[in-house]
């Protein structure tokens, strides 16, 4: 399927960090039942999603969890906050900082590119796992601190080594009924970041790395103004958060709708209409194109 490369050593240090902030973040709440906003989970369920998430990824590596064989994760989800039980936010977060440490050092000396299977019959190279994980904290993160009304800094870094590790799993989010017939090009540019195109055919898809040949659609980022990067950890979210999973509020524009990807990121600025989507598209050498200014793009975001 491709996918775009991934630093080993970057995301590696991009997770112990993300983890310290997201520990940090959850020993300082007040409130472990409050709730967390456009999420069906509390402050605490949050929390212990994170230190689930860890354990449920090194299990993963192992070979002690066996991945679920849908996309459909809400329940294991909720079945994996009542196994970790805590719900106390002190512990949690001590929960969290060891739980990652363990995940790093038991990772430390495998290959990046090894190949770890992953939940919906896919697999990934580890580095692109370790990406996933640092989303979650990311996302989650943001989360917690929107429950709170505190400030959630993304370094746009950590959010460009997310949407590369992202790019080994949107294959798998395509709607193979609602994408047949259908043949659509779409190529995303990250100033500083990754650039790959997404091709939809007949069905399926597939990620090229880098920005060549044709396509449809073109979707630029750019995170020097505004808001750092945000728009990259909601594309990551997207991928990995299925339908049945505690959601946001889903884009409600006509045309996303119709995206034969199974909640597929629609990307729109922070005020205005969608920038791009398959009604746009006019076939292999169709010319529609969006590519917002730099303040626009950076305010973008991915419901």
């Amino acid at each position: 399927m491709g996918a775009v490369p991934v630093d080993p050593v970057a995301v590696r240090a991009g997770v112990a960090a993300a983890a310290g902030q997201a520990a940090g973040l959850v020993r300082s709440l007040p409130d472990p039942a409050a709730p967390v906003p456009n999420l069906d989970w509390t402050v605490a369920q949050t929390a212990t999603h994170l230190v689930a998430a860890a354990r449920a990824f090194l299990g993963y590596v192992t070979g002690q969890v066996i991945p679920d064989a849908t996309i459909d994760l809400g329940e294991r989800n909720l079945d994996r906050i009542a196994q970790v039980g805590e719900r106390e936010l002190p512990a949690l977060a001590d929960l969290l900082v060891a739980d990652t440490r363990r995940y790093l050092e038991q990772t430390a000396d495998l290959p990046a590119d090894r190949r770890v299977p992953f939940y919906g019959g896919t697999t990934l190279e580890l580095a692109a796992l370790h990406g996933v994980l640092l989303g979650e904290y990311l996302i989650h993160g943001l989360d917690l601190a929107r429950s709170a009304g505190r400030p959630w800094p993304i370094d746009p870094a950590q959010a460009r080594l997310v949407i590369a590790a992202a790019t080994a799993l949107l294959p798998r989010y395509l709607d193979p009924v609602a994408a047949r017939g259908v043949t659509a090009g779409y190529q995303v540019r990250v100033r500083g970041g990754p650039r790959f195109v997404l091709r939809v055919a007949d069905g399926a898809a597939t990620v090229e790395p880098g920005a060549a040949g044709p396509v449809d659609c073109h979707i630029s980022a750019d995170d020097r103004v505004g808001p750092p990067a945000v728009a990259g950890v909601r594309l990551q979210a997207a991928a990995t958060e299925p339908v049945g999973a505690a959601q946001r509020p889903a884009a409600s524009s006509s045309a996303a709708a119709r995206s034969p990807l199974r909640r597929a990121p629609s990307i729109r600025p922070a005020q205005g209409p969608a920038l791009c989507s398959p009604a746009k598209c006019r076939g292999p050498t169709g010319r529609a194109s969006s590519s917002p200014s730099p303040a626009r793009a950076s305010a973008a975001r991915v419901e």
